[in-house]
């Protein structure tokens, strides 16, 4: 914009302001090829030369809207002016004493703007102050259609300022008129050539005025919402659209997905929207584009609804899928149950390094600590991972290498097979106990026969014996005679307890190998543990003695026989291992004491051993598959593994452990009473 200040001037008659008015209008009829700003900057600053006024303005007024549109300002206002948010449209209420020019169609001349105006509303602070002010309104066909002020003029202003003001707005005015209707017929050219253009864009395109009522469109939009172009004008985008304004994003943001209704179906669009605007940076409206992602849409609800099934196929097969990226060689993705073996939270396991977790390989018991596809090729391979917990788990693993958003990933594929592997266990178990079983069975017939024949033949013996006895009373007989006499007595009854001893081995190892298979049943507990003490006899009775505190009201329970002898023979070599460890090479005993006891409804058997213990470190994984502490070729950690399958999982019990370290370690064993054979699963 031009800036001007009033000079002096030794004549400044009426005639020769009207000359330099007329000068001054010839200037301005010479800009012609001047935009419409550049002419009024300059019309602007030839009024305040004319009017010798410091300040001034050019508002269009828009009787319709009753508002007022800043088109020019003087470069000293803007200058002085310390208001940080100009304001560029005004409307004709909140207007005060320049705004009267309209309100009474007539000039506005006030030489003492300090002085009270009922008029006056003030300005804000940082507006430049003003000692004097002069407006005009500027009429065409009866309008008010543009408002002209000067102030802060050396002097005041009089009559003929007002005149010379009038004659340059009527010049000025049939000037903008003319730039109008030029710029009118340039832009009509520019709109129908940018028609064209939007015409050839397949994608649907529409134009707003500042209003947000559609002024144009291009062809694809009409074709998309199945209307004529004509019919789109003149409506608001949101009936347009049929949706709620609120789901519009403002201008010049981010761009938004919604549904649409078009030609009666649902469409599903991505919308943005840009305001445009004129040279001067007065906004014109807005230009919108729609972009058809239904068929997007759809095919990414049926990649999810896939992606959905997959995922409970592997909930449903117990499948964990770890995604790992070989080139970073750090943990990109996991599933819940994934997350569930290798026993770290989600925001722990992500982006870690793979080698962070602890494979141990099941053919070697070797740590396999490289990333999958580092060494040779996984499929259906057998580890245990070691969990931060200290806990170990055997996990069935592939890895499979493909590609993701064009990176090759590798997935690695984990199945828990630590049920599998119990079952595994139990089914060699019962296998090695049914040969055995047919074993021992075989060979207490076989003892049992002679054995039989021995303590009859004893039995014999020993009347026969106490006969000849009777029958020597009263003869006479040398020492050796009374040696014998005195000696075999004692000997035949020695034997006759051995045998008996030998039977009692051999009906205990009867009764433990025909306790029954997998059914319920009802086992005699007092007679069972006694059986198992009998056949466990070899491997405490160096180094502990055992006491039994049974329950006398507590006789027969529920329970598969054969699996609850395998449980107290396992409890009590586990016992009687833990004895010996402790006090070999002492020459002092141990003990073990195994309690029974009926506690509201619930068998309660505890094995106690007053044993090395079991450090704290230790306590937590002495259910866990293949853990032990005994040396190599004594233990194979499946025993007590075994024991909590066959208390929790076939009984529906419970087995817990107490240990003191160096001290004592006690096992408990509750089962429920009232699982008859009748009601069980």
């Amino acid at each position: 914009m031009a800036g001007h200040s009033s000079t002096a001037d030794a004549s400044w008659s009426p005639a020769s302001q009207a000359r330099r008015t007329l000068e001054a209008l010839i200037r301005l009829f010479r800009l012609s090829e001047a935009d419409l700003g550049q002419l009024l900057d300059q019309a602007l600053a030839e009024t305040l030369a004319i009017t010798k006024s410091a300040v001034g303005y050019i508002y269009f007024y828009d009787e319709g809207t009753r508002l007022f549109t800043l088109h020019a300002w003087s470069d000293s206002v803007m200058a002085a002016c310390s208001i940080t948010e100009k304001q560029t449209t005004y409307e004709l209420d909140k207007t005060g004493l320049w705004g009267e020019a309209v309100r009474r169609r007539a000039p506005v001349l006030v030489n003492d703007f300090q002085a009270p105006d009922p008029c006056k509303k003030g300005y804000p602070e940082g507006h430049v102050p003003l000692r004097n002010f002069l407006t005009i309104p500027v009429f065409h066909a009866d309008a008010v259609t543009a408002v002209i002020g000067v102030g802060n003029k050396h002097g005041d202003y009089v009559p003929d300022d007002v005149t010379n003001l009038e004659l340059i707005a009527r010049g000025v005015w049939s000037m903008v008129l003319r730039r109008q209707a030029e710029e009118e017929a340039r832009a009509g050219r520019e709109l129908r050539r940018l028609q064209r253009i939007l015409d050839a864009t397949p994608a649907p395109l529409y134009h707003s005025d500042p209003q947000g009522l559609v002024s144009g469109c291009n062809n694809a939009f009409a074709a998309f919402f199945g209307l004529a172009k004509p019919d789109a004008a003149g409506k608001t985008l949101p009936d347009l659209l049929g949706i709620d304004p609120a789901l519009l994003p403002e201008e010049d943001a981010d761009p938004a997905e919604f549904p649409v209704q078009a030609q009666g179906k649902t469409r599903h669009v991505l919308f943005r929207r840009s305001s445009y605007k004129n040279r001067r940076g007065q906004r014109l409206g807005s230009i919108g584009v729609l972009t058809d992602i239904t068929l997007r849409k759809r095919m990414e609800s049926e990649l999810a609804e896939r992606e959905n099934t997959f995922r409970e196929i592997l909930r449903g097969i117990r499948a964990g899928i770890l995604v790992v990226d070989p080139r970073e060689r750090t943990v990109l993705d996991a599933n819940d149950i994934a997350l569930g073996i290798v026993g770290l939270p989600r925001d722990l396991l992500l982006g870690s390094p793979c080698t962070a977790l602890r494979w141990i390989r099941q053919s070697d018991n070797a740590p396999a600590d490289c990333c999958p596809m580092d060494g040779p090729e996984i499929i259906n391979e057998e580890y245990r991972i070691e969990r931060p917990d200290g806990t170990t788990l055997p996990v069935s693993r592939t890895v499979v290498p493909a590609v993701r958003s064009g990176q090759t990933l590798h997935y690695e594929i984990l199945f828990d097979v630590g049920e599998r592997k119990a079952l595994e266990r139990q089914l060699a178990l019962a296998q090695r106990l049914e040969s055995l079983g047919g074993l021992a069975s075989g060979i207490a017939h076989e003892i049992n026969t002679p054995i039989q024949y021995i303590g009859d033949n004893l039995t014999f013996l020993e009347g026969a014996f106490t006969d000849l006895g009777d029958r020597l009373a009263g003869q006479e007989r040398d020492e050796d005679l009374d040696f014998l006499l005195e000696e075999i007595p004692n000997a035949l009854s020695q034997s006759r307890e051995g045998v008996a001893r030998v039977a009692g081995i051999v009906g205990a190892m009867k009764r433990f190998s025909h306790a029954g298979g997998e059914e319920m049943g009802l086992l005699d507990l007092p007679k069972a543990i006694e059986n198992a003490t009998v056949i466990s006899r070899n491997e405490w009775k160096y180094h502990a003695e055992i006491t039994l505190d049974l329950d006398p009201e507590l006789r027969y329970i529920p329970c598969r026989p054969g699996d609850f002898n395998q449980v107290l023979l396992n409890l009590l070599v586990n016992a009687s291992h833990a004895i010996t460890d402790k006090y070999r090479d002492t020459g002092e005993k141990g003990r073990i004491t195994v309690t029974t006891r009926n506690e509201d409804g619930w068998m309660t058997l505890s094995v106690l051993d007053t044993g090395c213990g079991i450090p704290a470190a230790n306590i937590h994984r002495v259910y866990d598959p293949f853990f032990t502490t005994k040396e190599v070729g004594k233990g194979t950690g499946q025993g007590l593994a075994l024991c909590h399958d066959i208390v929790v999982k076939k009984h529906g019990g419970s087995i817990t452990v107490d240990s003191q370290p160096g001290q004592w370690t006690r096992f408990t064993v509750r089962l429920p009473l009232d699982k008859t054979p009748e009601n069980d699963p």
